[in-house]
């Protein structure tokens, strides 16, 4: 288990100054967004993804030109309030100490994602891929692990 201000350190120096290229949901409306640094200019939206941010077990919402929340509008609200991220860059992170992560983007976008409740025991509210074939996960009691990406996620708090 890391702590809080390691994560912090290490989400910061993975999202800051990158772009969001690809942004869809799952079924269920998790958010899945992919991030890209620039590359002499513009990020392009066929750019190979650096790293890769997933909700699940989280509530997510956008304020910007489109402002959505996952738990109280239609999917095809939440799709285009998430394509709207595309081609936004990152300007400042905030994780917050029970694994909440804001991201403010370029064009004043707010992308904020909160852990559910614990109440049902330790599960995956976010993870973000790493380039070292790791994956950084929080929990929805705010516990932050470095896992192997290729760990299946039942088993990635299974020691706290």
């Amino acid at each position: 288990m890391m702590t809080i201000q390691q994560a912090r350190n290490l989400v910061a120096d993975e999202l800051l100054e990158s772009s969001v290229i690809a942004a869809k949901l799952g079924y269920g409306e998790p958010l899945f967004l992919d991030f890209a640094r620039p590359d002499q200019g513009a990020v392009k939206k066929d750019a190979t993804a650096l790293c890769c941010l997933d909700t699940n077990f989280a509530e997510w919402s956008i304020e910007g030109a489109i402002t959505a929340n996952q738990e109280r509008d239609a999917r095809e609200h939440l799709e285009r309030a998430a394509a709207s991220l595309i081609e936004t860059a990152v300007e400042e992170v905030t994780l917050e100490a029970g694994g909440g992560l804001i991201i403010r983007l370029t064009e004043s976008h707010l992308l904020t994602i909160n852990p559910w409740p614990s109440c049902d025991g330790y599960s995956d509210a976010w993870s973000m891929s790493l380039p070292d074939q790791k994956n950084l996960a929080v929990s929805n009691s705010g516990q932050v692990v470095i896992v192997d990406k290729h760990m299946p996620c039942r088993d990635w708090f299974a020691g706290i």
